[in-house]
């Protein structure tokens, strides 16, 4: 199609090894340890400028991206398949459906055939650098954000790429954005501050306050809670009243949510936390240098990428049981 697309290589699976061999762990639950050993490590084409780690919707798959490449590993296997694009992505994430790796470049948002390495469709609308994407629970429409000093949300028709939707915002850009668990409800990160639409309307529905700017936002599969991170920590609210359920104040590159909302991770390059947001009990440390982390939509893995260790290797984590040592309130 292209010379984007002669680079594309298959690699057979990768070993699984202890998480003693990758970075040194500390666990306050013992009965745990054995099972959050269970690991999985994949060393990346290229290791350099990795920014975005996500999941598939089914949890098979891992996409990693950074620069002008996107990388795809199957878990289970190790098969792998590395993919060069036009231009440098500003975002990343899988297509409901997971056929798909759609990303931001600049100021378009482009969905990519990652099996057949070829572009399917592409979305002009925004001005500036796309920053944000996050698709509805049925895969019908993606939100999107970009960069100051843009001051919107876009939400598009995914089955004829139209836009249905604008929200303007009053001052600042969104960092982020997110559909809740229904497609009812989006959520946007901004300066001090965490907002929810109605996604039908666009009606501003809350306001949620915080002390620092936010740069990634999940909702609970429940769609109870958000949790934000960003440069002064991570946050965990409850949606309906804007409750703090959890705050972590440090330095921040990463953060995110356990489907269930009972757990909750930062990553900076101190190394991963993870804590009881019932609680606030720390239960996971593992030091290292991580800046991108994400937990799996069935919340029994979590994946970072040691951003420093020379290979950039990508780690596939179980930690399915730490809920145990965390009751939701």
């Amino acid at each position: 199609m292209n010379e984007y697309r002669r680079k594309t290589v298959l690699i057979g699976v990768v070993s699984c090894l202890p998480i003693v061999c990758l970075s040194k762990q500390f666990c306050k639950d013992a009965a745990l340890a054995q099972e959050i050993a269970d690991v999985r490590r994949f060393v990346p084409q290229e290791s350099a400028g990795l920014k975005f780690v996500v999941f598939s919707p089914d949890s098979r798959t891992v996409a990693i991206g950074g620069g002008t490449r996107i990388e795809i590993w199957e878990i289970r296997t190790g098969q792998h398949k590395f993919l060069r694009v036009p231009k440098e992505i500003s975002c990343l994430v899988f297509s409901p459906d997971g056929k798909a790796v759609v990303f931001g470049q600049q100021h378009e948002i482009r969905f990519w055939d990652w099996s057949q390495d070829i572009e399917i469709m592409m979305l002009k609308g925004h001005e500036t650098i796309v920053k944000s994407l996050c698709f509805s629970p049925d895969g019908t429409r993606l939100a999107s954000t970009a960069d100051y000093p843009e001051k919107k949300a876009c939400v598009w028709d995914t089955r004829n790429g139209r836009k249905i939707l604008e929200i303007p915002f009053d001052k600042n850009d969104a960092r982020a954005v997110t559909f809740s668990s229904d497609g009812k409800m989006i959520a946007t990160a901004h300066l001090r501050a965490v907002c929810v639409w109605d996604a039908e309307t666009g009606k501003k529905l809350s306001k949620i306050a915080c002390q620092g700017g936010v740069d990634c936002l999940t909702y609970s599969a429940d769609g109870k809670r958000l949790c934000g991170a960003g440069a002064t920590g991570l946050y965990v609210w409850d949606v309906t009243g804007g409750v703090e359920r959890l705050k972590i104040d440090s330095e921040s590159a990463a953060g995110s949510m356990s489907p269930t909302g009972e757990i909750a991770a930062l990553g900076n390059p101190k190394g991963i936390r993870v804590w009881s947001v019932a609680t606030s009990k720390e239960l996971l440390r593992i030091d290292g240098h991580f800046r991108v982390l994400t937990f799996s939509p069935d919340g029994r893995s979590l994946a970072y990428v040691n951003t420093g260790s020379i290979d950039g290797e990508l780690i596939i984590q179980n930690v399915s049981s730490l809920k145990r040592t965390g009751k939701m309130p």
